[in-house]
C-alpha cells in the first residue's frame, strides 16, 4: 500500500465509524492491534492509490485554504467585537465630545464629562461566595449554585447546566445569594477577570467562593454597562497587572480598587442600546462564518471519504498546472 493513500484512507468516515466500534478499555481508552488489523479497506492498484492521494492533496488543501480565510474571519470578527466594546465603554458614542485625560494609563482619554472613580464608588455591596458549600451540592438541589465556568463569554449566565445546591439558612444564604441586576467576576482560577450581570433571574442562585458579587448603585452605574467596561480591554489589562509574578487571582480590594469611568446612567443606556445592536449584528456574521466551517469541513471528509472508496473516478485526473505570473511578477533577465 502507498503510505500517503492509507493516511487518507485512515480519515475517511467508513473508517472512522469503524474504529470508533472497536475501542474499548476502561482505564486506559483506545484501539488495539487486533482491532486495526481487522479493518477492512479497499486497496486500488498502486498507480490509482498514488493517483487518489495526489487529487487528496491538492483538492483539501484548496479547501483548508479556504477554512483558514474563514478562521482568520472569524478571529477579526472577535477582536472587532472587543474593539468596538473598549471604545464605546471608555470614549463613548459622540465623536465630538470634549475628552480630558483620565489619569489612569489604560483608560486614556474619556469625555470631560464622565466621572473617573474607583469600582467602590459605584456599587453598595461586594462580598465572594462561602467555603465548604461545595459539599452540600446534589442533584435534587433546590438552588443553582454558580461558579466560574457557568459564566459565558457574552456577560451572560448558563444557569441551565449550574451545579444545585440546597444552602443552609443562615448569614451566608442570605450574604451571597444574587439578585437582578447583580454583576459576578471570577477571581480565582484559569477565568480569572470573566464577567457576567444577572438579568431576570427566574432561580435562585448563590455564588461561590471563586466569584465576587457585586451590587451597583443604580444612581450611578447601569449593570450591564458596568459588566460590559469590567469585561473590556482597558480593566482586563487592570486585572493582568494586579495578578502578575507569582500571585493567582484577585482579591476583593483588586476588584473594589478598579479603575473605572461612567457616564450619566442616560448616556449608560444609550451605549449598552448601541452595543446590543452591534453585537446583534457581529454575531450574525460569526455564525454565518461558523457555519461555512462546519460545511468545508463536511465537504473536505465526503471528499476523502469518496475518493478513497471509488464513488469518485480520479483516473483522468491532472494537477492543474501552476498559473503564470503577472507581467511585473516576472522575472526580467
Amino acid at each position: 500500500m502507498n503510505a500517503r493513500f492509507l493516511n487518507w484512507a485512515f480519515q475517511a468516515n467508513y473508517a472512522r465509524s469503524f474504529f470508533a466500534t472497536r475501542a474499548n478499555g476502561l482505564t486506559r481508552y483506545g484501539l488495539g492491534a487486533q482491532a486495526l488489523g481487522e479493518w477492512d479497506v479497499p486497496i486500488p492498484s498502486e498507480d490509482e492509490q498514488k493517483q487518489i492521494a495526489s487529487f487528496l492533496d491538492n483538492e483539501t488543501a484548496k479547501i483548508d485554504a479556504l477554512i483558514e480565510k474563514q478562521q482568520q474571519l472569524i478571529a477579526l470578527l472577535g477582536e472587532k467585537r472587543q474593539a468596538v466594546i473598549s471604545h464605546a465603554v471608555t470614549k463613548g458614542l459622540n465623536p465630538d465630545a470634549p475628552m480630558r485625560d483620565s489619569g489612569v494609563e489604560w483608560l486614556g482619554e474619556v469625555p470631560s464629562h464622565w466621572t473617573v472613580c474607583r469600582l467602590k464608588h459605584a456599587f453598595s455591596f461586594l462580598t465572594s461566595g462561602p467555603r465548604g458549600w461545595s459539599d452540600l451540592i446534589t442533584d435534587n438541589g433546590t438552588s443553582v449554585f454558580l461558579q466560574s465556568g457557568d459564566l459565558n463569554d457574552e456577560l451572560g449566565l448558563r444557569l441551565d447546566t449550574a451545579k444545585r445546591i440546597t444552602p443552609p439558612t443562615n448569614a451566608e444564604g442570605v450574604r451571597t445569594k444574587m439578585q437582578d441586576g447583580d454583576v459576578v467576576c471570577c477571581v480565582t482560577g484559569a477565568n480569572t477577570g470573566r464577567v457576567a450581570v444577572a438579568t431576570k433571574l427566574n432561580q435562585t442562585v448563590f455564588v461561590n467562593q471563586h466569584l465576587a458579587l457585586i451590587r451597583p448603585r443604580h444612581d450611578l452605574a447601569h449593570p450591564r454597562f458596568l459588566a460590559t467596561l469590567l469585561a473590556a480591554t482597558p480593566t482586563r489589562t487592570y486585572f493582568a497587572v494586579k495578578q502578575y509574578g507569582l500571585k493567582e487571582g484577585l482579591s476583593l480590594t483588586n476588584v473594589a480598587e478598579t479603575p473605572i469611568c461612567l457616564p450619566p446612567v442616560s448616556e449608560q443606556e444609550d451605549i449598552v442600546n448601541y452595543l446590543d445592536k452591534t453585537e446583534s449584528k457581529m454575531r450574525r456574521l460569526r455564525e454565518i462564518a461558523d457555519d461555512q466551517v462546519e460545511l468545508l469541513q463536511e465537504r473536505r471528509t465526503a471528499l476523502i471519504s469518496a475518493a478513497v472508496t471509488g464513488k469518485i473516478d480520479v483516473r483522468g485526473w491532472k494537477r492543474p498546472s501552476a498559473a503564470p505570473k503577472k507581467e511585473t511578477e516576472m522575472e526580467v533577465a
